[in-house]
């Protein structure tokens, strides 16, 4: 998966207040870069996603705080092996 030259939260999985709770999300070699974003904005975020992995990824070259957003009601993740050169945030 490679997501460039997006604004407002880039890439977004789960949302469940409209679908019901999304499960079993892998995201390996994802290539995110270029983010034109607002403060506080995030390049991937999870929302609410029961057991997901995101590994062997990179999130770069963007002018966002927060590369990776892990948010509320997000459970049994794993977030490993990737090159980042922003923030990662847990909720």
């Amino acid at each position: 998966m490679t997501v460039h030259d997006c604004g407002s939260d880039s890439f977004t999985i789960g949302y469940p207040y409209h679908f019901g709770k999304v499960t079993h999300v892998l995201i390996s070699g994802a290539n995110v870069y270029n983010l034109d974003t607002k403060d506080g904005d995030t390049g991937l975020s999870i929302i609410s996603v029961d057991s997901f992995e995101v590994k062997d990824s990179t999130i770069a070259d963007t002018d966002i705080q927060t590369g990776l957003d892990a948010k509320v009601g997000s459970t049994n993740g794993k977030i490993h092996n990737n090159e980042n050169s922003l923030e990662l945030t847990y909720i």
